[in-house]
């Protein structure tokens, strides 16, 4: 085999091995992946072991790389939220490159006795940053919070500022930085912003709506877009990550967050062209220049110094000014100190001018080295403390359980409702989606099956390419409305999506036979959908309240899913109603969360509203009307007639109507909770003989029957329905909570209260359906017939993870007898 390695599929061979193989053991070692690569690509480069050489393929699918981080986070970055706190990214963009500029050029001319121009142009390296921290930020789920924001906004300021000096100390040396060059500079940078963001959006909103959505189109697409943007970027005298960064800044409210598209950008960035530019740049490292002479080691030496210290002094001033906690400072500063492109930018060109010696090549290549082994490890050492900080300051709304069906008929609606769906999915929720079709008994019934397996099988794939977990329902029933409702308490479904053509008969009474008797049959929250093309278009929320709306006990919790989907949409909400300007109102659109922009407006009456939304309405806008059931308080006739009149008056737009969870089920909820509170406070979760070490049953009822032998020794009627139920559970959808590590569950009448039961065996060999490994402990929980959904998901949800803890699973597989086991297993007991 030669070495550098010259053959392509070899080399892809290596490069993608590589890529799999680090960050899998890195993080076995708890060692940040992305320092992993970097130190790989070091290793393997041609300054170390030359194994690969930075030829031309990697040079491309690093800079393609390169490209990616800097437009996902362009695309990720809350444009809500960064226009509320525009402030806060001047004042650090400001900062983090003023006071590096500053002293790198005193330590230029003082420290290395640089020329003006020289020192000019090194104080310029260390004022720019690269987002090389970002992935991290993305993994933590920060990238929302305003440190992140601002950090990402200041990007704009500190590269643009360098390029800036980067050209004026280029032309100066050259002697052509005259008005003319001033001149053709400024046309090239007016068109390109014109084209970013004038020409981009409307073109990229017209593609998405459309041209049919193949499973790629979108995202071939998206990705010309960049580079496209990357490459006019540089014909206008900038560098291609502005380019691509103010592309995804173009793009951010077309492609929301849970998209199947932002998925397939992620998922592409991360697993391929992130890690190639990571090596890449371990490649350019020459390891021997740390040992080199006097002058190279003085050179590394006040640059990579110079660059963390005065990083670190731009983060803290800059928190502290903006009020931000320790943990955010140095979050910021842990995104601020990575240099990448920028200083390699600068230092090419300082080089080739002249400027720059050796030494400094030598240098900026290592303080490279360095702030992407401190930037990444800062970030995630400060970003877990600044999570949790967010954490703990979630309000109940996102923390409850959330189940959403969505009931599916027509293959051309399948898509949006599905869309729909993953937007109003709250971000933290691990609860999977629900898909139904409904076939009404009949003769054709096998024919019926057959083409709503399609609609199924098409909406699963549409919920999986939105990395979300979908649940497919299939059900056979006289009524189709009916079928709806029974599914509703088996599931423990809070949320109903369902698509409306915007038509209706005068025979019914709003909408038609099946959603006007889901609404009297359903306590859910409902959303009625009218979706005429992809929701990516949509600009701006129009919420229409009813009078009397915010007094409705349940009217917060229904804000808050309409500001979830504002922030997925990146589109402001306008709320309008007879009662806009009511305190209570004003109060509860401040403090609901998600923080997004919201203005209000007062109308009459909401029987002009269909006037009032024709002042203020444009074809961009989706519509949300915020209506009742009959008994509500907030209830009034109008609300009967108004969608149909709105879906006549506006057949272009989005239209959804919104139905709030009913009161009763929530006191009920309430009610239940606290029953069961009480029952947990006396029953034991977890007791000694439900704790069995080294089963071996020949079939996973023999194992069950093993696991329930001493519990319930009167009552052998209750342990057979015990067991039947179990059976059921491992049969249709067993819980994988690590490896070989299955929860199986279900609900009993006779019971008290909850139990559980943990079994290990001897050793693995039992297959569970649907499972991927084979089983090696089983846990095994029951739950009283009358606790609630959501006592019962979080009893799965704390048993789940308490089993995760590998601590907790070494302790059972090495407890030398049950007794052991159980005081190990106790602290079980002190979760309910």
């Amino acid at each position: 085999m030669e070495i550098p390695i010259t053959n392509s599929a070899l080399l892809l061979v290596t490069l993608l091995g590589v890529a799999l193989l680090v960050p899998i053991l890195c993080e076995r070692f708890r060692i940040s992946g992305i320092v992993g690569l970097i130190i790989f690509g070091v290793i393997l480069g041609p300054n170390a072991v030359g194994l690969l050489e930075r030829g031309e393929l990697v040079t491309l699918l690093g800079q393609a790389g390169l490209l990616f981080i800097v437009f996902v986070a362009g695309l990720e970055i809350d444009l809500g939220r960064f226009r509320k706190y525009r402030r806060h990214s001047i004042v650090f963009g400001g900062i983090s490159y003023l006071i590096p500029q500053f002293v790198g050029f005193l330590v230029a001319i003082y420290w290395l006795n640089f020329s003006v121009p020289s020192a000019i142009l090194l104080g310029s390296m260390f004022g720019s940053h690269t987002l090389l921290s970002y992935p991290i930020a993305a993994r933590l789920g920060i990238v929302r919070s305003v440190p992140v924001t601002t950090c990402v906004g200041g990007t704009i300021m500190t590269d643009t500022a360098a390029i800036l000096v980067l050209a004026v100390v280029a032309n100066t040396v050259l002697e052509s930085g005259g008005i003319a060059f001033w001149v053709l500079f400024t046309v090239f940078l007016g068109v390109f912003g014109m084209l970013v963001f004038f020409v981009l959006p409307p073109l990229a909103r017209w593609f998405y709506r459309y041209v049919p959505d193949e499973g790629a189109r979108d995202f071939l697409f998206t990705i010309l877009m960049l580079f496209l943007f990357a490459w006019l970027a540089e014909i206008a005298g900038l560098q291609p990550i502005l380019g691509a960064f103010l592309c995804g800044i173009a793009l951010n409210r077309l492609i929301p967050e849970r998209s199947p598209l932002m998925n397939r950008i992620q998922f592409v960035g991360r697993t391929l062209l992130v890690p190639m530019f990571l090596l890449s740049v371990g490649m350019l490292v020459d390891p021997r220049a740390l040992i080199s002479d006097w002058v190279t080691i003085q050179t590394i030496v006040a640059m990579s110094l110079t660059v963390v210290v005065t990083k670190l002094m731009a983060a803290f001033l800059a928190g502290k000014l903006l009020g931000y906690s320790t943990a955010g400072s140095w979050v910021l500063f842990g995104m601020s100190v990575n240099q990448a492109a920028a200083t390699l930018a600068a230092v090419i060109v300082g080089f080739n001018l002249g400027l720059f010696s050796d030494a400094v090549v030598n240098g900026a290549i290592i303080m490279i080295l360095v702030t992407t082994l401190i930037g990444p490890y800062c970030t995630e050492r400060w970003g877990k403390q600044m999570a949790s900080e967010a954490q703990d300051d979630l309000v109940e709304f996102g923390e409850l359980p959330q189940r959403i069906l969505i009931p599916v008929a027509n293959p051309d609606s399948v898509d949006p409702l599905i869309d729909l769906a993953l937007l109003l999915r709250e971000p933290k929720s691990r609860d999977p989606i629900y898909p139904m079709a409904i076939v009404t008994e009949g003769v054709d019934v096998a024919q019926k099956l057959a083409a709503s397996e399609k609609l199924l099988a098409r909406a699963s794939i549409r919920g999986s390419a939105g990395q979300c977990p979908v649940y497919p329902i299939s059900r056979v029933d006289i009524n189709i409305a009916e079928g709806i409702r029974r599914t509703l308490p088996e599931q423990q479904i809070t949320t109903i999506v369902i698509g409306w053509s915007g038509r209706t008969s005068f025979a019914h009474r709003i909408f038609g036979g099946v959603l006007d008797q889901l609404l009297m049959q359903s306590r859910q929250t409902v959303f009625v959908a009218k979706i005429t093309r992809a929701l990516s278009s949509v600009r701006r929320i129009i919420l229409a309240v009813p009078k009397s709306g915010e007094f409705e006990p349940t009217f917060a919790e229904t804000l808050h899913h309409v500001k979830v989907l504002s922030q997925q949409l990146s589109a402001p909400l306008h709320v309008i109603g007879p009662t806009c300007n009511s305190k209570r109102m004003e109060k509860i659109l401040r403090r609901t969360r998600p923080d997004v922009k919201v203005t209000a407006e007062v109308i009459p009456k909401m029987r002009g509203l269909i006037g009032e939304l024709s002042e203020v309405v444009v074809e961009s806008d989706l519509i949300i009307l915020l209506s009742a059931r009959s008994h509500r308080m907030s209830w009034s006739a109008e609300l009967e007639s108004l969608p149909r009149l709105i879906a006549e008056a506006y057949p272009e737009n989005q239209f959804l109507v919104l139905y709030p969870p009913d009161e009763d089920e929530d006191r009920e909820r309430e009610e239940g909770s606290s029953r069961e509170k009480e029952v947990f406070e006396r029953v034991a979760l977890l007791e000694p003989p439900q704790v069995k070490l080294g089963l071996s049953a020949a079939t996973l009822e023999k194992l069950l029957e093993e696991m329930l032998s001493d519990s319930f020794p009167e009552r052998p009627e209750l342990k057979a329905k015990i067991l039947k139920t179990l059976l059921s559970s491992a049969d249709e959808y067993p819980i994988e909570v690590g490896e070989g590590v299955y929860l199986i569950h279900g609900r009993e009448r006779s019971l008290a209260g909850p139990k559980l039961w943990v079994a290990s065996l001897a050793e693995p060999y039992l297959e569970l359906p649907h499972a991927g490994q084979p089983l090696g402990i089983l846990l095994a929980l029951i739950a009283p017939v009358g606790a609630s959904a959501e006592m019962h998901l979080s009893l799965l949800r704390n048993t789940a993870t308490f089993f995760r803890d590998e601590k907790v699973i070494r302790t059972l597989r090495e407890a030398s007898d049950e007794g052991h086991a159980f005081n190990g297993l106790k602290p079980l007991n002190d979760l309910y």
